[in-house]
């Protein structure tokens, strides 16, 4: 009876650590961001106010940086990258508009 006894709070054990790990990702994959990007996202300008930013068709960014990210990535040769992709990520270079007259 102790084999068995020790087997059944082992499977239970087991069971509730594959929920306990279950719940975990289903909460990480509700969570779309990092709370880094958040937190820059929330002290970085919009990216209309940004000096390479492009509105053609969608919102995107001519960063260098970002650019360049991404072609390595993606191993595509690009001159712009969508918007939502860079801002709050740590190669976003936010650079103010010039006075366009």
């Amino acid at each position: 009876m102790n084999v068995i006894e020790a087997f059944m709070g082992l499977a239970l054990v087991a069971v509730v650590m594959g929920f306990a790990v279950s719940m975990t990702a289903m909460i990480l994959s509700e969570m779309d961001e990092s709370p880094i990007r958040r937190w820059r996202k929330l002290h970085t300008p919009p990216c209309r106010l940004c000096a390479h930013y492009v509105k053609d068709g969608y919102a995107e960014c001519t960063c260098p940086a970002a650019v360049l990210r991404k072609e390595k990535l993606r191993g595509l040769t690009c001159t712009k990258v969508r918007s939502d992709d860079v801002r709050g990520t740590r190669v976003c270079r936010f650079e103010p508009k010039g006075d366009e007259e």
